[in-house]
């Protein structure tokens, strides 16, 4: 093993740092603080050497007693494998680790199967953990490992923003997180079978978080594939069926759900994100563990009663007339699935054509007070109503 290119020690103010250059701060690559162990060892590495040789070497050194070998063992691979983990070595094979735990969920009747250390995998999954039934393969398997990918994931850039890149690497897609520390990269098959989240082994809070968040976008790409969409919205259950409220931030789909909650005592299906589609040509509605801040979600299957797409208005609450064409835009620009190209773009857009043909959709401008709950409640009587 040895140094790997791109990084020089330089002292700042008496501190010896490892710092990125070229490729590597492209890359988002970090820089490490050093003591004086640390600057032994690499300086040592920059020639090829084995763990034993450098063992001897650090040991020797540090005038080492027999007595101390253990603790300079330790102390030498736990520094070699936070290189590692940030890219800066090469040729490190780290000290075997027991098999990574398994966890299988059931989200949307997909199977989705989790592989990596059980601190990184949040509480939030815990509600949809379920068996894997025995002529059943996972639908899609995620594994976690915590250090670097060996190699970078770059290609052509499809989409960048200040909390996501996406790149086409030909055989697969790669992501990086620019908001979430920790998370280094993501790559997923682009038949959605496989992914991949490299981030660094020093599990925190934070961390498992940031790959709770990270884990969504797999899943959601996953799910388009096989014609589960996902909406932004809140839903209640009313007439037994579902009904979503969706609007951009500040329209109160919150509000309005809690509204029927507090003044009908009707129940909160999800807080955020509702996954559409249709079964035996019924649409229906499933539960996600990505919930945003409500903490409301549910695992069950609920069938789908309509859609309403909420607006302010400041002193009435009204129904605005939209064309077919306006129902399907704009429920369309309510859906989080992905989009980074044309051909997801067309799925979302078909199944937007599909479902709108199929259940109500209402543009409705409201206060967010009871009586704009109590209208709403009025229109959908109708409507099933008339239905009947």
């Amino acid at each position: 093993m040895k140094q790997a290119d791109g990084y020089l020690l330089e002292t700042i103010a008496g501190v010896p740092y490892l710092l990125p250059y070229g490729q590597n701060i492209a890359d988002l690559k970090r820089g490490v603080q050093l003591n004086d162990t640390g600057v032994f060892l690499w300086q040592t590495l920059a020639q090829e050497i084995s763990s034993d040789e450098l063992l001897h070497k650090f040991f020797t050194f540090f005038d080492g007693t027999p007595e101390d070998l253990p603790s300079f063992k330790e102390d030498m691979e736990t520094f070699l494998s936070t290189l590692s983990t940030f890219g800066m070595i090469t040729g490190y094979a780290a000290p075997a680790q027991p098999e990574p735990l398994c966890k299988i969920l059931c989200i949307g009747e997909l199977y989705v199967a989790f592989r990596g250390k059980e601190a990184f995998f949040s509480d939030k999954f815990d509600a949809f953990e379920s068996g894997l039934p025995a002529d059943r393969q996972p639908d899609l398997t995620i594994q976690i490992h915590g250090y670097y990918p060996s190699t970078k994931g770059n290609g052509t850039l499809l989409l960048r923003n200040q909390d996501l890149y996406v790149m086409d690497c030909d055989s697969f897609y790669t992501f990086l997180f620019p908001s979430m520390s920790g998370v280094y990269e993501g790559r997923v098959t682009k038949d959605a079978t496989q992914a991949d989240i490299y981030c660094s082994p020093f599990c925190n809070e934070q961390l498992v978080e940031n790959l709770f968040h990270a884990m969504r976008l797999f899943y959601l790409y996953r799910a388009q594939k096989s014609g589960i969409f996902a909406l932004h919205s809140a839903s209640i259950y009313y007439r037994e069926k579902a009904w979503l409220f969706s609007g951009p931030s500040g329209t109160g789909k919150s509000t309005h759900t809690n509204l029927w909650h507090k003044l009908y005592d009707t129940p909160l299906i999800n807080g955020d994100l509702n996954l559409l589609s249709f079964k035996d040509g019924t649409p229906v509605v499933y539960g996600l563990p990505w919930c945003g801040t409500s903490g409301i979600c549910t695992t069950e299957k609920q069938r789908l009663g309509g859609i309403v797409l909420l607006g302010r208005d400041a002193k009435d609450n009204r129904f605005e007339i939209m064309t077919p064409a306006e129902r399907v835009l704009r429920v369309m620009q309510r859906m989080i699935s992905p989009s980074w190209t044309d051909e997801l773009v067309s799925r979302s857009l078909a199944f937007a054509e599909t479902l709108t043909d199929e259940i109500p959709v209402f543009h409705f401008l409201c206060m967010k007070n009871p009586s704009a709950a109590h209208k709403m409640r009025q229109r959908i009587d109708l409507w099933e109503a008339v239905k009947q």
